[in-house]
């Protein structure tokens, strides 16, 4: 009897103690120790708003051609013309109006213009004389308007270095006619009409310049 009294003694005096040391760790927390504290007020930012970025492609650089052919109502354009006349007459440093003058004489401008003697073109290439130049141009259609126009740019130039071809009256004219009946003219002292038109709508030509 006297052990199971000890024992609830024992108990009461742990249950007292445990009620005080609660009360002492649950108490407000001093004045001073609320002082000490620094509270930091911590304001939640949204994170900034990312564009993501483009990925922008190289622009091509689009090259402007060299000529263009545009042909209304079977005649070549004149912008056409010139822009052709002006990138053969460079290729081969034969002034561009003078091509297109010879053009015009020949053709008016006719694309498919035939001649009674087999001409054939803006320039009315005679195609059974000029079948080695067709081949080493890499010219397969002959009334094309730029392949007509070389030929006959070439064909200049090789009159050009010719015996009198410092001379462009003895040119044209070795053009119209072939190179004898030309130098057999040239020699008497005579110019064919021809050359009188041709260079008549050069220098037409070059005043609207």
């Amino acid at each position: 009897m006297a052990r199971n009294i000890s024992a609830l003694c024992l108990i009461i005096m742990i249950i007292v103690s445990c009620m005080e040391f609660g009360t002492l760790t649950l108490a407000e927390p001093s004045a001073d120790h609320i002082e000490s504290v620094q509270v930091y007020d911590v304001e939640t930012a949204e994170p900034p708003t990312v564009i993501p970025a483009k990925t922008v492609k190289p622009q091509k650089i689009k090259k402007k051609p060299a000529y263009f052919t545009d042909i209304k109502d079977g005649k070549i354009t004149i912008s056409s013309l010139k822009s052709i006349c002006k990138y053969v007459g460079k290729r081969y440093d034969i002034d561009p109006e003078l091509l297109q003058a010879i053009a015009f004489v020949e053709s008016d401008y006719e694309v498919n213009c035939n001649g009674i003697s087999g001409d054939k073109g803006l320039c009315q290439i005679v195609e059974r004389f000029h079948t080695e130049r067709m081949e080493k141009l890499n010219v397969t259609d002959i009334y094309d308007p730029y392949s007509n126009i070389l030929l006959c740019a070439d064909f200049l130039a090789e009159l050009k270095v010719s015996k009198y071809g410092g001379d462009i009256y003895f040119v044209l004219m070795a053009y119209n006619m072939g190179l004898n009946g030309a130098t057999r003219h040239y020699k008497d002292g005579t110019i064919s009409k021809y050359v009188y038109k041709v260079m008549c709508e050069y220098k037409n030509l070059k005043g609207d310049d």
